[in-house]
């Protein structure tokens, strides 16, 4: 059996002096009774810390085992003097097998047997000796009989692993085979620890002659390699060829194919300043769980060379005279290619992308998403967008016409570099570099109420949507959205009251049957019915931010708006489970308890045009009118209609219907309605609503038998209401019902 020259390891020391705690109690338990299949061989010491335990080790193992661990097996137990690290045992077999589950050492140094699963301070919270033992006992003979790596566990590294990373854009890592060049820009972030990352930032066909951190990038994919076959990290680019080459990697042979190239291919000068660039080499080293399996999974390792490419070049066979004289190349002892380049192992991480933020957010990736045009990125809006991008979903198109201010920054997700620039060029900008996409983020520097693109961007971009995302805060913004974009996409509305303590989403059907603005009436509508609620939209005070009336800003803590940030993105996500148009309020109550305290199934949508107007009200409403009237009959009731007008689109909203007050005369052939109590009633539907609803018009019943169809002293009546809307400016309504539901309506002006 050949062993490690314990001489190379430590100095030999006595077993009863050392002075680490868990080196003293396991030899205390080798030298013990309760030991059966363990020795004592020694003790050494290395530097002034280290403490080693050599024993033997006794294994149950076949008479033909899948990898060569012997009955007895020689090993070594390395401790530290800080006791909550845990104990790294060695295999002192010089000539012990590389197998699974062992932990990555660089070359030279003997096996390290991996036999933790868990942390290391969970290990040395339940460590003894007896454990140990068995514990090693467990690793040779599960290797010896080949099941130590079982079927569900990831694959095991193939190389030593880095504290400096390089991050690639994903484009350089999708390549299925052969070796890639790429020439690319790339930045140098150190850190306090030595360590850095080097971040590639650009990759080109040719990378300008100025940029300081340029490299030469070969990207090789190596033939299917069964895991944890671990010898050791290269540390030259001769030991990096001697260790892939069996893998299909020829990256001497490579770079020589290129070298050769460029003293005909590029000027003397330009290639004086390439060289002074550094190589990269990215693996994709594909991995199989056993010999002629499958390949399961692809490692992703890098090596900078620490030399410039004039010295690795040079290293390999060839000396740059096209550089300085003629052109020509020669080559050097084949023996001694590479060498003399030293290289740094990095972690490979790929650059943040699309596909990456769906796998981390745990969304499909299949290659779709949405053309989504957001108005206003405002606090919530810039946020909802944030988040939805840093999920891989949607291609944004942001229309704002506001630039950050200062104040901004108290709830805005761009930073305070932003603060001068448009929030949209700004937002996009920055949300395009994170993700590597320009072309994903087009800003639109407009306001929808009063476009002044002249190109007409603002148009095709809502036209051209998928879903149009309406996070404005106003109600002539949705208005507009709802009556006035030519495009057949969706429209969603997020907003927050103005407290800041709840989150509304209306969303259209994708039919759009019932379009915005009458879910904006049934969800006042259901303010108005709902106690829990009425005081939603009651304003609070607001922190003045300028000089001017208009220079006001809610006060609404971030914590709020990060959280229905949250809730709203993730009801966008939703939307895709759902054709249907939706209602939902989300509040944020004390003690943090966010709960949906509004979820209205919408009723579908009824137009009336009479008298030049258009009335729009909903099929839940005229049920509510039919279910008065039914609890009134056989006689005639009646009420008040609460609503909106749109004079300029010549729209006229009912949303609600107060029933017919105490003091009202019900007859079975006449009506005569009260006042007792209604005042108060339209003021508080007013208060509830932030003053969208008022009053609009009368309603009252026909007996049973009876059609709606306006009487003559219906018709009276209309124009008694038109007079006294007259001093509103506004047209006098009148609603009547009738059997079956049946409606008309009537307009004067």
């Amino acid at each position: 059996m050949n062993l490690y020259d314990l001489s190379r390891i430590g100095v030999e020391s006595d077993p009863d002096a050392n002075s680490i705690s868990n080196a003293r109690k396991l030899v205390r338990f080798l030298q013990s009774d309760y030991c059966e299949n363990a020795s004592i061989v020694g003790c050494r010491r290395l530097g002034d810390d280290l403490e080693i335990v050599i024993f033997d080790v006794e294994a149950s193992v076949p008479q033909r085992p899948v990898h060569d661990i012997r009955n007895v097996e020689p090993v070594a137990a390395i401790f530290s003097p800080t006791e909550d690290i845990q104990v790294d045992v060695w295999s002192l077999r010089t000539d012990f097998p590389y197998v699974p589950h062992t932990n990555l050492r660089q070359a030279g140094y003997p096996r390290s047997l991996c036999l933790y699963n868990q942390p290391r301070h969970e290990v040395e919270f339940s460590w003894t000796p007896a454990n140990l033992i068995a514990k090693i006992t467990w690793w040779l003979e599960g290797t010896a009989h080949g099941a130590l790596h079982e079927d569900d566990q990831p694959l095991e590294p193939l190389l030593f692993g880095s504290f400096s990373d390089l991050i690639v854009p994903r484009e350089f890592l999708k390549h299925s085979s052969s070796i890639i060049p790429h020439w690319a820009t790339a930045e140098r972030i150190r850190r306090p620890d030595g360590a850095y990352s080097l971040e590639i930032a650009k990759a080109t066909d040719i990378v300008a002659e100025d940029v300081p951190d340029k490299c030469f990038v070969l990207v090789a994919t190596s033939k299917p390699t069964t895991h944890g076959l671990v010898r050791h990290t290269p540390n030259t680019l001769a030991e990096f060829h001697d260790l892939l080459h069996p893998a299909g990697i020829n990256i001497i042979g490579e770079m020589t194919r290129h070298f050769s190239r460029w003293p005909s291919q590029f000027k003397r000068e330009k290639l004086e300043k390439l060289l002074q660039g550094k190589l990269l080499i990215i693996l994709r080293l594909r991995k199989r769980r056993m010999d002629r399996g499958a390949v399961e999974t692809v490692e992703l390792r890098a090596f900078e060379s620490k030399d410039s490419l004039e010295l690795v070049g040079e290293s390999v066979g060839f000396r740059w005279d096209g550089v300085r004289q003629s052109g020509r190349t020669r080559s050097s002892d084949s023996a001694r290619k590479g060498a003399r380049v030293g290289l740094r192992l990095l972690n490979v991480r790929e650059a943040f992308s699309r596909d990456l933020a769906a796998q981390t957010n745990g969304f499909d990736v299949d290659g779709t998403t949405p053309d989504i045009t957001a108005i206003g990125v405002g606090a919530l809006g810039s946020q909802v967008v944030t988040n939805l991008v840093r999920s891989g979903y949607g291609r944004w198109a942001l229309v704002d016409e506001d630039a950050l201010q200062p104040h901004n920054l108290g709830r805005h997700a761009l930073g305070a570099e932003s603060v001068g620039h448009y929030k949209a060029q700004a937002l996009s900008a920055y949300l395009g570099t994170m993700i590597g996409e320009d072309d994903a983020f087009r800003p639109v520097v407009a306001n929808i109420l009063a476009p002044y693109d002249a190109s007409g961007e603002l148009a095709s971009r809502l036209k051209n949507a998928d879903l149009i995302l309406d996070m404005a805060a106003s109600v002539p913004v949705s208005r507009r959205l709802a009556r006035d974009v030519d495009s057949d996409a969706r429209r969603v509305s997020l907003f927050l009251n103005p407290s800041g303590n709840a989150l509304t989403l209306l969303a259209e059907d994708t039919s759009r049957r019932i379009p915005l603005d009458s879910l904006e009436m049934q969800f006042y509508r259901h303010l108005v019915a709902d106690p829990s609620l009425n005081d939603l939209l009651t304003q609070p005070d607001n922190a003045r931010t300028g000089l001017t009336c208009r220079d006001v800003s809610a006060q609404i803590a971030q914590d709020f708006v990060a959280i229905h940030a949250g809730a709203a993105s993730r009801a966008v996500h939703l939307l895709e489970d759902t054709e249907e148009a939706l209602i939902r309020t989300w509040m944020l109550e004390d003690r943090l308890n966010y709960r949906l305290v509004m979820d209205v199934e919408p009723a579908s949508v009824q137009q009336i045009d009479a008298g030049g107007w258009k009335i729009l009200l909903d099929s839940a409403l005229v049920r509510k009118l039919s279910d008065f009237r039914k609890d009134r009959l056989p006689n005639e009731t009646g009420g008040v209609l609460l609503g909106s007008l749109d004079n300029g689109r010549k729209i006229i909203y009912i949303a609600d219907a107060l029933p017919s007050p105490p003091d009202s005369q019900e007859r079975t052939t006449s009506y005569i309605r009260g006042v007792q109590g209604l005042e108060e009633d339209v003021m508080s539907a007013n208060r509830v609503t932030g003053n969208m609803l008022n009053y609009v018009g009368e309603w009252h019943s026909h007996p049973a038998g009876s059609s709606a169809i306006p009487s003559n002293q219906d018709k009276k009546l209309l124009k008694w209401v038109c007079e006294g809307m007259r001093v509103h400016g506004q047209p006098g309504l009148i609603l009547v019902v009738g059997d079956n539901g049946k409606i008309e309506v009537r307009i004067q002006e």
